[in-house]
């Protein structure tokens, strides 16, 4: 009974809201009328009757871009909604069209510009999830013309990330030629290292490359192979993946070298070593010099960076970890950003961090954890639908 009470409170209030709206709008109180659509529209976003009278109350406003957007989701709510919103959704268009066009009027819509490119906020969005990828999700630097093709070879190094897509063209005969490495190896000083090693020879000076044996105890990290055959690998290859995973690393005060994973308990000196977030400077130098390392054996072969979505598994500074998992992988985020913005066109960055973390949040099931006994691992659901668009815009099909 209270519930039934409260149910019909709300909707007398609903009720009395939209006829307050209406009054409004007749009264010409367009700034109240604003305020008051715009909590209504929040409260019940598919309600196009709502949606219009917004549309309406920003055409007044001059808002001529948001009532071109609120018209026309009024309008894909309901197409049968009236004859009025056309036409003020017509208007607004037009409206638009002439700031744009008049020379030295570009400025009063400055926060428009030539170009909108818009959030996916209708539930409706995510009803088909590749298409969704394929509208909102792609970056603008892309190839132009597939580079790759059924017998094509790519190198993945980096993150567990790295793994999963290494399986996945396997599947679809697009052979990954995955290099053995030490587990863990998805910081950008330790790929850094490692690239460096085996296209030149030359260990880093501030390389720290320990590895954990079958006991637990440090031990320096030896291939399993001769540097060599390993520049050959990365020599065939026809492009190359890198995830990176890791902001977060431990440095030795005294030398500055930063260890490729954690410390190993038996060299670890309190004082000595720290727990630091690298910066968004520090990694950007290093991918940059991981792009000009790659391109000492081609000017043109493709590189594609990826961020893993896979978040840290603790941290050993005195803040929360998911806090830190945020600041780590933001500063990654700006790093790549930075660095494909300003490189050659043969370097890309593929969105897979965001499909899971930004995608992600909107679905109902959930895209970590429904396959393992963590919520750390990507659901299995996922990683085709990153795969599957990766191949679909650099592999001839």
């Amino acid at each position: 009974m209270i519930l039934g009470y409260a149910q019909k409170r709300k909707e007398k209030q609903n009720i009395e809201d939209l006829q307050n709206l209406k009054n409004l709008i007749a009264q010409n109180e367009n700034e109240k009328a604003y305020d008051l659509a715009q909590r209504l529209v929040l409260a019940k976003p598919d309600d196009a009757k709502l949606r219009g009278m917004l549309s309406e109350i920003q055409f007044r406003r001059s808002q001529w871009n948001e009532a071109v957007f609120q018209a026309r989701e009024a309008l894909r709510l309901n197409p049968e909604l009236g004859h009025h919103y056309r036409v003020i959704l017509s208007a607004a268009e037009q409206q638009l069209g002439n700031m744009l066009s008049r020379p030295g009027d570009e400025g009063l819509l400055w926060h428009i510009g030539r170009q909108v490119s818009r959030y996916p906020d209708r539930n409706s969005d995510y009803e088909d999830l590749p298409a969704l990828i394929k509208t909102y999700l792609l970056p603008d630097k892309l190839p132009l013309t597939k580079p790759f093709s059924r017998v094509s070879k790519l190198l993945t190094l980096g993150s567990c990330f790295a793994t999963e897509l290494r399986l996945h063209l396997e599947s679809f005969n697009k052979l990954a030629d995955g290099l053995w490495v030490p587990e863990g190896l998805n910081n950008t000083y330790a790929l850094r290292e490692f690239m460096e090693w085996c296209i030149t020879g030359k260990p880093s000076n501030d390389a720290y490359w320990y590895d954990t044996n079958t006991e637990g105890q440090a031990v320096k990290w030896t291939p399993k192979e001769e540097q060599e055959n390993y520049f050959k690998r990365f020599e065939a290859a026809d492009g190359f993946v890198i995830t990176i995973g890791l902001a977060e690393v431990w440095e030795d005060q005294e030398t500055g070298g930063i260890f490729w994973r954690g410390i190993p308990k038996d060299i670890y000196e309190p004082g000595r070593y720290v727990c630091r977030m690298s910066t968004v400077e520090e990694n950007q130098n290093n991918i940059e010099t991981i792009v000009k390392t790659l391109r000492q054996l081609s000017p043109t072969k493709p590189i594609i960076f990826t961020l893993s979505p896979v978040p840290l598994k603790a941290t050993f500074k005195k803040t929360s970890c998911v806090i830190s998992d945020c600041v780590s992988k933001s500063i990654l985020r700006v790093a790549l950003h930075n660095v494909i913005s300003n490189t050659d066109e043969n370097t890309y960055y593929w969105p897979s961090f965001e499909i899971v973390k930004w995608v992600g949040c909107h679905l109902s099931n959930s895209v970590f954890g429904e396959d393992a006994v963590d919520q750390r691992h990507v659901s299995r659901f996922v990683v085709p639908l990153i795969m599957d668009a990766f191949v679909e815009e650099f592999f001839e099909l």
